[in-house]
């Protein structure tokens, strides 16, 4: 968006029911303040009905987040992939500390680098992107490393607005703000890190959901 690219390229946003209040408004808002073109997916089933039902099956601490969880599979990246097929180039959105792939592509980068001079092809040179061979498309990981970076101060030198979750710190991310989990309300496995008292001190209404779905949850405050 800094390099005046609004205009150019698609922002894509998965939103649904259990994301943090306001957040679908948030993204509108900003796309609209950028010009930019965003599309919001909405995912066929409601993940509040997915964890609802398996929900006597599950712990309060039980991974919900990564790739290989069921409501992860059942809402959101089927979803996204097939929003991301047929375009050339797809940029994700994450933190260097959610990506294991980063590191791989960092390393074979030089590597590519190599090849395509000798093979004369075309294609994104960055040490950020990788050809991935099933989706047949460029794929980028633009977001660097947060852990130590003032995030905050960022935002407020670029006139961001935040959404409010992150604005939640006081509790107990003060020292550390980037830990917070802000990719559904879930904690998920993060809930044995604290994430459940989190909850708790700065959205009860989530909390006592949490609980009335997973009674557990009140074990790890």
């Amino acid at each position: 968006m800094l390099a005046g690219a609004a205009r150019e390229v698609d922002v894509v946003s998965e939103k649904d029911d259990l994301d943090y209040p306001g957040e679908r408004e948030y993204v509108e808002r900003l796309a609209r303040a950028w010009g930019a073109r965003l599309e919001v997916l909405t995912p066929p089933i409601s993940p509040r009905d997915w964890i609802a039902a398996k929900a006597p099956e599950m712990l309060a601490c039980d991974d919900v987040h990564s790739r290989r969880a069921g409501l992860s599979k059942a809402v959101f990246y089927g979803l996204m992939e097939e929003s991301d097929r047929g375009r050339g180039l797809t940029m994700l959105g994450l933190r260097a500390e959610e990506s294991g792939i980063r590191q791989m592509v960092v390393r074979r980068s030089a590597g590519r680098a190599r090849e395509r001079t000798e093979t004369g092809s075309v294609g994104p040179s960055s040490d950020l992107t990788y050809w991935h061979t099933g989706a047949r498309q460029w794929r980028c990981l633009p977001v660097g490393k947060f852990r130590g970076v003032d995030v905050y101060a960022y935002a407020i030198t670029h006139g961001i607005d935040l959404l409010p979750v992150y604005r939640c710190v006081a509790f107990m991310h003060r020292e550390e703000p980037d830990r917070i989990r802000k990719s559904w309300w879930l904690p998920g496995s993060h809930g044995a890190e604290g994430q459940i008292a989190w909850l708790a001190r700065y959205y009860p209404s989530l909390y006592r959901q949490l609980r009335a779905w997973m009674p557990d949850a009140a074990q790890l405050r």
